[in-house]
């Protein structure tokens, strides 16, 4: 971790300035220049030390930060909903998401009345095909064809369904279709 590293670095440091004493003083001017630029760099590299010691402190609290829950989280959370708010991209998308679903619940809203018009449809071809097994039993048994009261009232309603929706049976017959 950064606490042994910063321990080898006092210990080699200690080496080096103990080599450099027993070495005695120098007595000729390139011993002293080497010495000089030995401490120079023994001191520049205590600084670079204690700068990233300094570093590794302030990320590290600041990693402390954002792990941790509350206010930070939620400044975070604030902090990226900002940003991806006023990111143009973002908006384009959120815009073409928002009419892509409008655009499907418009189908969905069609589909669900074309389901309603066939259900109907297919009502009233049932009736149509329940009165004409009916007609035929009738003239299998040999017996007359007579019209019921029922059966009459499920004539005259036939285009009931139409004036609720508003439509007439040139409506309907313009918008069949064979399903």
């Amino acid at each position: 971790g950064p606490s042994g590293g910063r321990l080898d670095w006092e210990a080699e440091k200690r080496r080096i300035l103990a080599a450099l004493e027993s070495d005695g003083q120098p007595c000729d001017r390139p011993q002293r220049v080497e010495r000089a630029k030995i401490e120079d760099v023994l001191h520049t590299t205590e600084r670079i030390i204690a700068e990233k010691d300094r570093r590794i402190a302030e990320l590290t609290q600041r990693l402390a930060e954002l792990g941790g829950d509350g206010p930070c989280d939620a400044d975070r959370q604030t902090v990226i909903e900002r940003l991806l708010d006023a990111d143009a991209l973002v908006q384009q998308e959120r815009q073409r998401l928002a009419q892509l679903q409008e655009e499907w619940r418009d189908k969905l809203r069609q589909g669900e009345i074309d389901l309603s018009l066939q259900r109907a449809k297919l009502a009233r071809e049932r009736a149509e095909l329940e009165e004409r097994i009916r007609l035929a039993e009738c003239a299998i048994a040999g017996g007359p064809v007579t019209s019921t009261p029922a059966d009459r009232q499920k004539r005259s309603s036939h285009g009931r369904w139409l004036a609720r929706l508003g439509l007439t049976e040139a409506d309907r017959d313009d918008g069949k279709q064979d399903y």
